[in-house]
């Protein structure tokens, strides 16, 4: 079990910085053609528990990334603390990134319970797997 979490955290960690190249500046994150991520939905109506389209109108840009919020009130709210905000591991599966895999997301597997992180995972089967073992 130690050598298990010991592989889950060093994987997690090398993907992380392979996630970040410090030269350019640039994250990897899951995003779509136009570089939006969440596939259009509003990350803060997200974390509050509501499922909300972003709109194309209403937009900002974190980490390379393009998110969409449904009103100005969550813009702003979002452009105050993005980080709170941001999906972790890039907006990728966190069970795929802990076993070395960039997979998209169902944003129905939203979770914020492992230590208040923004957790999103490939379907729910997949999400039940990573809240057993994270």
């Amino acid at each position: 079990m130690l050598q298990k979490l010991i592989f889950t955290l060093l994987t997690i960690f090398s993907l992380i910085s392979f996630a970040y190249t410090q030269d350019e500046g640039k994250y990897l994150v899951n995003v779509n053609k136009q570089g939006v991520i969440l596939d259009g939905y509003d990350a803060v109506s997200l974390r509050d528990g509501d499922v909300k389209k972003g709109l194309s109108t209403i937009t900002s840009t974190y980490h390379g990334a393009v998110y969409r919020f449904s009103s100005e009130a969550n813009k702003t709210r979002f452009d105050a603390d993005p980080a709170m905000y941001e999906p972790a591991f890039g907006g990728f599966c966190a069970y795929g990134v802990a076993t070395g895999s960039l997979v998209g997301i169902d944003l129905s597997t939203y979770d914020t319970s492992f230590q208040n992180l923004n957790i999103y995972n490939y379907d729910k089967s997949i999400a039940r797997k990573w809240k057993k073992d994270p």
